[in-house]
């Protein structure tokens, strides 16, 4: 709760500060677009993700959004009403809902996310709210960028000299190191 309310704070709006929190996983998702893996990399780089297991309901005031971690191991379904309501929650069926008044049902996957942008009255699936977060910034050129450490580390660097015994000692103290 604090962290969302912290990046919400910060300037970032509810998707995308779930994306920050709780990306969906890149890896060996060979179906997922460029530009959504960009920023995932980019979410990826900037925070540590949670890997739950969660299912996170939140508003920022302007959104309503509801996801799932990247295992999906939370239940999340939903149903949207023909009169705009949209109910969230771990069970078809908690709130009782005629069927003649159901416009859609569904169920979010790992890593899922749905949003509702309260100023345009508008329900967001979760390709079409990730289309939106990917088209904000040129993520691909700022993750192009990014190294990983392991291939930064230089590898002509000699192994430390482990001293023992009298040696050891002699160096310890010319160091003032008492024991």
């Amino acid at each position: 709760d604090n962290v969302f309310e912290l990046l919400t704070f910060a300037g970032r709006d509810a998707p995308a500060a779930k994306a920050l929190m709780i990306p969906a996983s890149v890896g060996g998702n060979s179906l997922m677009k460029q530009s959504h893996r960009d920023m995932f990399a980019y979410c990826n780089a900037v925070m540590e993700p949670w890997d739950g297991p969660a299912a996170l309901c939140a508003t920022d005031g302007r959104w309503v959004i509801a996801g799932l971690d990247r295992s999906g191991l939370r239940p999340l379904r939903y149903t949207v009403t023909d009169d705009n309501l949209l109910i969230v929650g771990s069970e078809t069926g908690m709130v009782r809902v005629p069927e003649s008044n159901v416009a859609k049902r569904g169920r979010l996957g790992p890593g899922d996310v749905i949003g509702v942008d309260l100023q345009e009255a508008r329900l967001y699936g979760n390709e079409e709210l990730l289309d939106l977060l990917a088209s904000r910034q040129d993520f691909s050129s700022w993750v192009g960028g990014i190294q990983k450490i392991g291939c930064i580390v230089r590898s002509d660097v000699k192994e430390p000299v482990l001293y023992q015994g009298d040696e050891l000692r002699r160096r310890q103290l010319a160091v003032g190191t008492t024991l």
